[in-house]
């Protein structure tokens, strides 16, 4: 399988809101200080075991 340019990457990063894709995808992201947290789909702990750092929550368009 090819792989993804970077400039297309980093323009992803920039562009599109991980949380937002999470929430389209059915995952809740809960703020837990700096973080975002969310139970994976795939899991079945009652504990969020998925977690996704501020630069990635925050970034995109909202």
């Amino acid at each position: 399988m090819a792989r993804i340019p970077d400039t297309e990457l980093e323009r992803l990063k920039r562009e599109v809101s991980l949380e937002r894709l999470a929430e389209a995808r059915g995952v809740k992201l809960e703020r837990r200080g700096a973080d975002g947290t969310a139970r994976a789909p795939s899991s079945a702990k009652a504990e969020p075991s998925t977690q996704a750092t501020t630069a990635q929550v925050g970034g995109g368009d909202r």
